[in-house]
């Protein structure tokens, strides 16, 4: 029984990777769609060597039904994430609850351990018809999903669980369960924290929009004030999503130039700003919206620690748009020895 089930699995493992891969692409392109962030997406098939190990200890089910030969990992920031992501989870495919556990709920109120949700599921029968979906019909999967603190416990956990023969000493087990219950504090903490974000960024965006600009300046508010001035701009609101770093960037740079408030700053970005990026470029999205207002706020700033020896690219567009604020960027780079390369746009 053990052979011919190895010898089975050897010959379907890649149908099994093939699978989990096509559960990863479908899961990134649903939570990315619904705005649902997530620190990775692992998928896997089960290696021979665990699949061997699973068969000599006895299965006594048909090994082609085992359930987590397609594995899929989630890991969430913070909780309130993984309950969103669960929850579109349960919406793709069919979920077998006795099958599935929270390992949360499984801990008495007294108890601290291992968090994480596990899902064994299948495709839905309209998936299963799809051409694409076709060859995996009637295949089961697990889908883990977790905070990144508790991945982290998890993964600690297991490893030096290994390296000892059978259960670990009473003492170790306990010092596991105590770090446990410190994460689950600080994921809660974490849920907490950006909480508070959020309803900071709600509380600016506000003000902002009731023309209240009296407004410490930092990178979230920074995000709102930029949103309300140039909401008209198409994909503002997107770009600005996907570029915090830029935006933290600009938020320290502003701070060493004295500008820690939000009027300031209004104070000082030109009024036709937005009209002539428009009237330069389609979009904000791959025209540097935040790089050029660096560089017209503070020249010096985007060309700090920049590497001599890489000669930067400038169209006659860009020239013509700095030319606009009474920058030459050809002479602003020639200032920090940077190579210019004139290209057509």
């Amino acid at each position: 029984m053990v052979n011919q089930a190895d010898e089975w699995y050897s010959s379907n493992r890649p149908v099994y990777e093939a699978f989990s891969k096509k559960i990863e692409d479908l899961l990134r392109d649903i939570l990315t769609s619904k705005d649902i962030p997530s620190h990775a997406i692992e998928a896997r098939a089960k290696k021979i060597d665990s699949f061997k190990k699973k068969a000599e200890k006895g299965i006594n089910y048909d090994y082609k039904e085992m359930q987590d030969l397609a594995g899929i990992r989630i890991i969430g920031l913070v909780s309130t994430e993984v309950e969103k992501i669960t929850e579109e989870v349960r919406k793709l495919f069919i979920i077998d609850e006795k099958l599935s556990t929270d390992k949360a709920k499984a801990l008495k109120n007294n108890e601290v351990g291992y968090h994480s949700v596990h899902l064994v599921g299948r495709l839905t029968k309209e998936r299963e018809e799809l051409p694409e979906w076709k060859p995996y019909k009637g295949l089961c999967f697990e889908i883990q999903i977790r905070t990144i603190l508790q991945h982290s416990w998890a993964e600690i956990e297991h490893d030096r669980g290994y390296k000892f023969s059978g259960n670990l000493p009473d003492p170790i087990i306990r010092k596991f369960a105590l770090i446990a219950g410190l994460l689950e504090i600080a994921d809660n903490e974490f849920v907490s924290v950006t909480q508070l974000v959020e309803e900071y960024s709600k509380e600016v965006s506000v003000e902002t929009k009731s023309g209240n600009l009296k407004i410490q300046l930092n990178s979230t508010s920074l995000e709102q004030y930029l949103l309300e001035k140039y909401k008209a701009m198409p994909g503002m609101e997107a770009y600005l999503k996907e570029n915090k770093a830029s935006l933290a960037v600009l938020s320290k740079a502003l701070s060493e130039i004295n500008i820690l408030r939000l009027d300031q700053l209004d104070k000082i970005i030109p009024k036709n700003f937005g009209e002539v990026f428009l009237n330069h470029y389609k979009d904000v999205k791959d025209y540097g919206f935040l790089s050029k207002l660096i560089v017209i706020l503070y020249p010096d700033l985007i060309f700090k620690g920049t590497n001599s020896d890489e000669p930067i690219n400038i169209t006659d567009n860009a020239i013509k748009f700095y030319k606009n604020f009474n920058i030459n960027i050809v002479d602003l780079c020639k200032k920090y020895k940077i190579k210019v390369i004139l290209v057509d746009e």
